[in-house]
């Protein structure tokens, strides 16, 4: 019609609108004073699946065994966007992470980490993360803080990239007390 906005041909076919994200299915509020409380490896797994998750605090419970566990990096730097909030590991050990995507970037289990976000003490033992590019076992890319952190395990590339590190593939943020 002249004169009027165009429309979409699914428009006025009485579909049900996508609803706001609701909060992560973890104890805690998510926020500094209280933090969402990590305490499986399957709710670390969940972290990936929610938008929410990527402005959160969080602290790691106890130590974790991943394997057999699918996991996907926790941000990215496409549609969901970087990891901007606080993963404090209180001194735990995430065991057997592995991730295979040969074809993705940012892979890690971060895949990158914002000017925002932190990630200390924590340890990864055992992992295997596969990537084409910005691949490393706690992150593929990091702009943010990293404290008392370490990694051990195996990082690989499908390319000829430069960005591939044991720890983070790539860093423009702070590191302390890290290695792998």
């Amino acid at each position: 019609q002249e004169g009027a906005y165009p429309r979409l041909a699914w428009e006025g076919t009485g579909g049900t609108p996508i609803p706001e994200p609701g909060p992560l299915p973890l104890q805690g509020a998510g926020t500094a004073e209280e933090p969402y409380r990590v305490t499986t490896a399957q709710e670390l797994a969940s972290l990936s699946w929610y938008i929410l998750a990527l402005v959160a605090h969080f602290i790691l419970e106890s130590d974790l065994d991943c394997r057999g566990l699918t996991l996907y990096p926790i941000g990215d730097n496409g549609h969901l966007g970087p990891f901007k909030g606080v993963f404090d590991g209180q001194g735990h050990v995430l065991r057997n992470i592995s991730m295979s995507q040969p074809n993705w970037g940012y892979m890690g289990l971060f895949g990158l980490i914002g000017e925002e976000g932190e990630v200390r003490n924590l340890g990864l033992v055992d992992t295997k993360i596969t990537g084409m590019a910005y691949v490393g076992a706690l992150a593929g890319y990091n702009k943010g803080t990293l404290t008392n952190c370490y990694a051990t395990g195996t990082v690989t590339s499908s390319s000829n990239s430069n960005y591939i590190g044991g720890l983070v593939g790539y860093s423009s943020g702070v590191l302390t007390g890290c290695y792998a």
